[in-house]
């Protein structure tokens, strides 16, 4: 895949002694969504590392480069280059190039996402008396999966992906028993930021599904899974959380097969009673 390519190039120019967190943070940019940084200004990549522009440049100094300019020149004929090489026997079009970036999307994330990362949010999940899923706009897409597929199988889970009221009434419900999970990628919601907070003043534990670990909700949770959201065109791609959402369900489900069994069950037994399946 071309990114592959991109971060092959971008490990080849990486200092033997690693990077400084901050540095770090503009290098994950670069890597996982190498189109946005390719064009991008070096305020708006320090934007969205969470950096400031100095931080940009070191980081651009500390890979070999003379400035961002100078590494921007590189990463985007390193980026289109494999492009063309990708595509060189396939005809292209705006589904086949969303697919192609999803595809790379989920194989960065097998390789990013730290099983040990995994085991700890799960965790925090599993030990809730109650999880409350926040997510605003398209953020919210994953956090119904989640929140919907984790009650049908008896976990209490509720889904709040509005402002205002009932926000304010999920947050004031919680207690230390409980736990938050922030979904929250580019852009970045301040209700979510601020929802965190309230939630950590109630001693809950908090659970980010985010696409930097730089971003507000990273900063500010118990426990963080990051994964790619660079889509095509202006659309941003939830393939890969919603990946990592089923895999989180898998695992809260094997902790307690026989509640998911009689869940189950009764679940199917509910559906059939009130005659909601249409079944042909």
């Amino acid at each position: 895949m071309s990114e592959q390519q991109v971060a092959e190039w971008l490990a080849a120019s990486s200092p033997a002694g690693g990077l400084s967190p901050k540095l770090l943070s503009v290098y994950q940019v670069l890597q996982m969504q190498p189109a946005f940084a390719s064009y991008a200004s070096a305020g708006e990549v320090a934007e969205r590392a969470g950096v400031n522009v100095a931080t940009v440049t070191r980081c651009a100094q500390s890979l070999g480069f003379t400035g961002w300019p100078h590494l921007q020149t590189g990463l985007r004929d390193a980026f289109l280059s494999s492009r063309l090489a990708d595509h060189t026997d396939v005809a292209d079009s705006p589904v086949h190039s969303a697919l192609d970036r999803d595809i790379h999307n989920l194989q960065l994330a097998a390789q990013q996402v730290e099983p040990a990362q995994v085991t700890g949010f799960v965790d925090a999940i599993a030990a809730a008396r109650r999880t409350v899923v926040l997510g605003f706009g398209t953020h919210a897409a994953v956090g119904h999966v989640l929140a919907t597929l984790g009650a049908n199988r008896g976990i209490d889970m509720v889904m709040v992906d509005q402002g205002g009221v009932r926000l304010a009434n999920a947050l004031a419900s919680l207690t230390a028993d409980d736990c938050l999970v922030a979904i929250s990628f580019w852009q970045y919601y301040r209700d979510t930021t601020t929802a965190i907070d309230l939630a950590r003043e109630a001693g809950a534990s908090i659970c980010a599904l985010t696409d930097s670990a730089s971003s507000p909700a990273a900063k500010l949770s118990d426990h963080t899974l990051v994964v790619p959201t660079e889509g095509v065109s202006f659309f941003p791609s939830m393939t890969a959380a919603l990946s990592v959402v089923y895999g989180v369900l898998a695992d809260l489900v094997a902790r307690h097969p026989e509640r998911n069994e009689n869940v189950g069950h009764r679940a199917a037994e509910v559906l059939t009673r009130l005659n909601l399946l249409d079944r042909g």
